[in-house]
């Protein structure tokens, strides 16, 4: 009862918004608004058999990325299509401080990539972790933030203290 009053406390003053269109929620227990959930289109098949981005033709295994170049990772997978909306959506989540659009990114990833994950069968969630100075700036580690929803969710455990960034990197946003 204390947590319902405070979270309704807390969404009158920052409401939550949808983290795609970024208008005001209806419903403020939605965590996207019916017209854009209506519109996003998962990556199904087919998909880049190593990263899981989408490809357009059937005979291909792999994208143009993975086809020029190798990875450190067995397979991957991509859940919406990196497009402008995504591209602003995840822009808001990473420097606007929209932490709550890391709950519909988790349930995303755990409802279309729950096939490959009970395939992958993992033993624990980890997140490549922020450098001290960008969590700073930011005021949070939305690749922990993600993390930490899909262990809760999945019941894996969560393992945060095998990996440390030493060195600040440039942005990706650019690529």
């Amino acid at each position: 009862m204390k947590f319902r009053i405070k979270e309704s406390f807390l969404n009158a003053l920052y409401p939550r918004c949808c983290p795609i269109c970024h208008q005001i929620l209806k419903e403020q227990n939605w965590l996207i608004c019916p017209k854009c959930e209506g519109e996003l289109k998962p990556i199904g098949e087919p998909r880049c058999k190593k990263c899981g981005k989408r490809i357009f033709y059937m005979e291909k295994e792999y994208c143009q990325d993975c086809s020029r170049r190798e990875h450190v990772f067995d397979e991957g997978r991509g859940i919406f299509d990196y497009d402008e909306r995504m591209r602003a959506s995840l822009l808001k989540y990473k420097d606007g401080g929209r932490r709550e659009y890391g709950d519909f990114y988790a349930q995303a990833m755990i409802r279309y990539g729950g096939v490959d994950l009970r395939r992958w069968r993992p033993q624990a969630v980890l997140s490549v972790p922020i450098h001290p100075r960008k969590k700073r700036i930011r005021g949070f580690d939305q690749a922990g933030y993600l993390a930490k929803v899909v262990s809760d969710a999945t019941g894996l455990p969560l393992c945060c203290c095998y990996m440390r960034k030493k060195s600040v990197t440039s942005a990706k946003k650019s690529l």
